[in-house]
């Protein structure tokens, strides 16, 4: 996602070097968060749901806000487009199938559900309150992800470029849409606290 996005304003072009580079830098960076105490840790949790809750939300709902025109309902709901490669999974398993899959997207992350099972051991009845905390962050990530994904789905301008298929879409179809949208300064600007989000 940092190669992607750092494409939009220079002239970056990834390679293997470089993307394992970043990589690396982003296990040291967290592996030097990881090094300080529980108590100062808390800190980065507690911003994280707020950014995660609340910019997630208010990044929906600027893209909605802000887009040139609006795909229909029908367009969001009734189109089905394979790219699971050719053939498909629709054509080999279902269509159905291919929908499930894309409705697992909703559950964006879950980090929450990941988090809760590490720090069971460190709460207070945790018996009780950490298959409460697995079982609300998978429900909430879903939430918060199904409101993200059809905000996205309503906002998308040009399909064929979102999906990368034109000679002048970016190649991710969550910038692409940013693109679109907020042009190429407020893209990186989004994607630059999706990726603070992706980081925490």
């Amino acid at each position: 996602m940092i190669s992607v996005t750092a494409t939009v304003k220079s002239s970056y072009e990834a390679t293997p070097g470089k993307t394992i580079g970043i990589y690396a830098a982003v296990l040291i960076s967290h592996g030097i968060v990881n090094t300080f105490g529980v108590h100062v840790l808390r800190y980065l949790n507690n911003t994280s749901i707020a950014l995660h809750s609340l910019g997630i939300t208010a990044i929906a709902i600027a893209v909605l806000a802000k887009a040139p025109t609006h795909q229909s309902a029908k367009f969001v709901f009734a189109t089905f487009y394979d790219g699971t490669g050719d053939p498909g999974w629709s054509v080999r398993a279902s269509p159905a199938y291919v929908a499930c899959c894309g409705a697992l997207m909703s559950q964006y992350t879950l980090t929450g559900f990941d988090a809760s099972a590490h720090l069971s051991e460190e709460t207070r009845k945790a018996s009780w309150s950490a298959p409460i905390g697995v079982i609300s962050s998978v429900g909430f990530s879903s939430l918060f992800g199904f409101f993200v994904l059809i905000s996205f789905l309503f906002s998308i301008q040009d399909f064929s470029r979102t999906l990368g298929l034109a000679d002048d879409s970016i190649g991710q179809p969550v910038l692409q849409i940013f693109v679109d949208v907020f042009g190429a300064d407020g893209a990186v600007v989004l994607m630059c606290l999706i990726l603070i989000c992706v980081w925490q």
